[in-house]
């Protein structure tokens, strides 16, 4: 029987990809995820939340906190009850976020270290407010690849798995130094883990509106 998570790589990379290069990326993020120190059921909705955000991607959709709780809602939806829903302590910290997205957004699209600033802080803000009561570095990096993939750019793994101790330790360390201002760490993180698409597929606007309102 084929596996589910084929046909969702496949379906992921198809829209983001060029057909050429659709079969050897398939592997790649199917490692990705196994990797994790996630389970099988968990597994399957992080493909389908990478599926959701690469659709989303290539409409006009309302910049908002709404995406984000979908994305936490496809993730954990069917598991936990607490998915979807933002703590209200965290609300007005993700709405800032949203604005300083959009008042920043036409500006990184001509200015690669601009984009590369404005996907390192939004990876950090979420990490930092946790604005779900869990998974959210794994909604930070599926919200990033979002706004990665408007600008025709795939973002894989960015935190490494605990697994690896060192590699981890490390990367707790740049978050410290990112909850201190110096947010240069997480961005040389995500410059490294860029897969540029030569044939992107996404349009480079955020949508008819810059809503932050869920």
């Amino acid at each position: 029987m084929k596996d589910i998570k084929d046909d969702l790589a496949f379906e992921f990379f198809n829209i983001i990809l060029p057909a050429t290069r659709v079969e050897d990326t398939i592997g790649n993020i199917k490692e990705l995820v196994a990797s994790g120190d996630i389970d099988s059921e968990v597994e399957d909705n992080l493909l389908k939340a990478e599926l959701y955000v690469a659709n989303l991607a290539q409409k006009k959709v309302p910049l908002s906190t709404k995406i984000l709780c979908q994305i936490s809602k496809v993730i954990y939806g069917r598991i936990y009850s607490w998915s979807g829903k933002l703590k209200m302590e965290a609300r007005p910290a993700m709405e800032d976020m949203m604005l300083k997205i959009s008042s920043d957004w036409q500006g990184s699209l001509l200015d690669e270290e601009l984009k590369l600033d404005l996907l390192a802080f939004s990876y950090h803000c979420i990490l930092k407010n946790k604005p779900f009561f869990d998974g959210n570095e794994k909604v930070a990096r599926i919200f990033t690849n979002y706004l990665g993939l408007k600008y025709g750019t795939c973002l894989f793994n960015i935190a490494p798995s605990k697994k690896d101790e060192v590699s981890y330790k490390k990367f707790c360390k740049d978050l410290e130094l990112a909850d201190r201002g110096n947010i240069l760490p997480i961005k040389e993180r995500i410059r490294s883990v860029m897969f540029i698409s030569s044939d992107s597929l996404c349009s480079s606007k955020l949508g008819p509106s810059a809503s932050v309102k869920d």
